[in-house]
């Protein structure tokens, strides 16, 4: 009985160490998914506000051009 008792017992450690192992390993899964989230929020966040500074000044740059092709049009 003391060879089974030995062979539970290693069994157990082995289970317990086992679970540490899983336990850890879920939990760095779900910080690092928790900080992709983040980024991923940020990224979307600053690609917008560029896009709209991008657009901002094509619209004026395309108003400039069109005034200059105008104005060298005219006869004076």
């Amino acid at each position: 009985t003391s060879k089974a008792a030995a062979g539970i017992g290693e069994a157990l450690i082995t289970t317990a160490a086992g679970m540490i192992v899983a336990i850890l390993a879920l939990l760095l899964l779900r910080v690092n998914t928790t900080f992709q989230g983040k980024q991923v929020e940020y990224f979307s966040k600053v690609a917008g506000k560029l896009e709209l500074i991008y657009r901002h000044l094509w619209y004026e740059r395309s108003q400039l051009d069109e005034a200059r092709s105008q104005f060298a049009n005219r006869e004076f």
